[in-house]
């Protein structure tokens, strides 16, 4: 059995790495050097492994043998069931969360709506404001899992939702993409102030289709482009 202060170091490494490959800082293909990464957190190199071994099972890293261990790049058929699965929860989550969300939550998430407003002429696009955007939809998000009241769906959608996140690093909205996230997010945020169960769901349900094909298509484009 691990000891708490091993336990610790394992889950803080773990942490790091998982960061780091989310904020592509370790982009799909980065080689991870288990001899540089005990180095580097000054520790021995069963934490590293502890932490290879958690996120290999989650995913996140593929290991080989022969030529070592790697940043997985995900497919297409594995990104469109990550898609696929977040239609089928989080709709859900989100007609559970129009009955049970607070009046206090929903002020907060009015008032974080009305001050990304106020940035609306930002929409030319650097990354301060892509990143203020992603922060309003991943607390739009987080805040329907929570307010749903159901542990077990809520546990599975924070957990994919790390993997989301790292898709939106990895194909970036454009400035078109933002007003359309923008007027998505404000007719969910309107039903769940009108506790509109069927309005929420059909415009979650569009918010995350129209992701999902807008992440397609950014890909193509890219793999299109590459190849000529």
């Amino acid at each position: 059995m691990p000891t708490i202060k091993q336990s610790s170091v394992t889950n803080a490494i773990y942490d790091e790495i998982k960061g780091r490959i989310i904020n592509l800082y370790y982009f799909p293909g980065f080689k991870l050097s288990e001899s540089r990464l005990a180095s580097e957190f000054n520790t021995g190199r069963s934490p590293i492994r502890s932490a290879f071994a958690r996120l290999h099972s989650e995913g996140w890293i593929e290991v080989s043998p022969q030529s070592g261990t790697y940043v997985r790049k995900l497919s297409e058929q594995e990104i469109a069931e990550i898609f696929e699965y977040r239609l089928i929860l989080e709709v859900n989550a989100t007609r559970l969360a129009t009955k049970n969300i607070s009046d206090k939550k929903l002020i907060q998430l009015r008032q974080a709506f009305n001050r990304l407003r106020l940035k609306k002429k930002a929409f030319s696009v650097g990354l301060k404001t892509f990143d203020s955007f992603n922060e309003l939809d991943s607390l739009f998000h987080t805040e329907i899992y929570h307010a749903a009241g159901n542990s077990l769906i809520k546990e599975t959608l924070l957990s994919l939702h790390d993997k989301v996140r790292w898709l939106k690093k990895l194909s970036p909205s454009t400035p078109a993409r933002m007003r359309d996230l923008f007027a998505e997010l404000e007719l969910i945020l309107q039903a769940l102030e009108n506790r509109n169960t069927s309005e929420g769901a059909k415009f979650m349900r569009r918010h995350i289709e129209n992701a999902a094909d807008f992440g397609s298509d950014l890909r193509a484009t890219s793999a299109n482009s590459a190849e000529k």
